[in-house]
């Protein structure tokens, strides 16, 4: 028995067809910079959700969108040739908001964290410790 899924390898598969489509359909600047994130996969292998994330504006994020929405069919095809799949499974675009979220929590963790190191350190008092008598 195989370690993984029989979903989990066409996922990759997947994300990787699709990316070689978006590089023959060529993406326009105006929708930024399109980074696919993950490919998710039912397990009837008919349904695909596709993650990708902008690095860029809200225009251009909309851009990104339109673009996907606008091409789906040509993807669909061009994903579909590499495929040894009876059915090449349904394309479900979905913008990844995940780096954006994880950078916005990271900058509130350094805005708490910054008090704390422009704050004057506290001396830390030395204890001394006592001999003790050894038994002899």
């Amino acid at each position: 028995m195989l370690p993984y899924k029989r979903s989990e390898r066409v996922a990759e598969l997947l994300r990787e067809r699709i990316c070689q489509a978006l590089l023959e359909i060529g993406v326009p600047a105006s929708a930024g910079i399109i980074t696919i994130t993950g490919v998710k996969v039912t397990e009837d292998l008919l349904e695909a959700f596709i993650f990708y994330s902008v690095l860029g504006s809200d225009q251009q994020k909309k851009e990104a969108e339109r673009f996907f929405q606008v091409n789906l069919g040509n993807i669909r095809y061009l994903t579909g040739q590499g495929l040894m799949l009876r059915k090449v499974p349904v394309l479900r675009f979905s913008l990844d908001e995940t780096i954006e979220r994880a950078a916005r929590i990271f900058s509130i963790l350094e805005k708490i964290d910054e008090p704390r190191k422009t704050a004057p350190k506290a001396r830390k008092r030395r204890v001394k410790k006592r001999k003790t008598k050894s038994a002899g």
